[in-house]
């Protein structure tokens, strides 16, 4: 294993899942909110987590994301995430996520990792 990334492991506060799931992502800021984006998950954690986007979502964007919950429950306890808030919207439950999107790493030419850390909004 590199320096680096035993470096990057021990800063880590807390345990990332692999979670592949399409979810919905909005750019929200205090005066409008954007179209809805489809994303996938790449990796979840109680603090953040990491999305596959088609288009580069800017760095320091708050961004709200829509999953439904029964998604994330088979991975990771959303009671335990830093941030969120539960819907009930016709007999399904979704969970909404605030965060901050921290890094944009350019994978391929329609393909952008972006790393999210929960925030409360």
């Amino acid at each position: 294993m590199s320096t680096q990334k035993q470096k990057n492991d021990e800063r880590r506060r807390f345990e990332r899942r692999k979670l592949k799931k399409a979810m919905e992502c909005q750019f929200v800021s205090d005066a409008n909110i954007s179209d809805i984006y489809r994303v996938k998950s790449h990796n979840i954690s109680q603090a953040g987590l990491l999305l596959e986007a088609q288009i580069p979502i800017p760095l320091g964007s708050t961004i709200a994301i829509e999953v439904e919950k029964e998604k994330l429950d088979k991975t990771v306890e959303v009671k335990k995430l830093q941030s969120y808030i539960e819907i009930d919207v016709s007999n399904k439950s979704f969970v909404r996520l605030c965060g901050k999107v921290v890094r944009v790493e350019k994978k391929k030419d329609d393909l952008f990792y972006v790393a999210v850390h929960l925030i409360n909004k």
